[in-house]
């Protein structure tokens, strides 16, 4: 792989990694100023859902229901997941927060769930 490649994906798993450190404590603030789980989670992924379907565009047109079906089997797991970590900032601090999501490895499982769903190798 070419070094600008390599440094290209380097840098962005850093952006992916500050992002993701500081999506705990936003979602503490919004928890302390009243904000329920439903409600965060609701604005979350209302973001992605105007953003990635413009990022995505040329990929829309191969969406069939065999695709959806896939699709929307993972999209549960991972709300199910989203949800529980962030109805746990209630309970505990988002350092320990992140820790526990980090430790149980959210992210590999719903890797595995949906490479399993797509039969995909990983």
């Amino acid at each position: 792989m070419e070094k600008r490649n390599i440094f290209l994906a380097e840098f962005a798993m850093v952006i992916v990694t500050i992002i993701w450190g500081f999506v705990f404590p936003i979602a503490q603030l919004a928890i302390d100023a009243g904000y329920g789980t439903y409600s965060i989670l609701f604005f979350r992924f209302g973001i992605a859902v105007v953003i990635l379907p413009v990022v995505f565009r040329k990929r829309l047109k191969y969406i069939n229901k065999e695709l959806i079906k896939a699709r929307m089997t993972v999209g549960i797991i991972l709300f199910f997941g989203f949800f529980m970590q962030t109805r746990g900032l209630v309970y505990t601090t988002p350092s320990k927060n992140a820790f526990i999501t980090l430790n149980c490895g959210i992210t590999l499982l719903v890797i595995a769930i949906s490479a399993a769903v797509n039969n995909e190798s990983f």
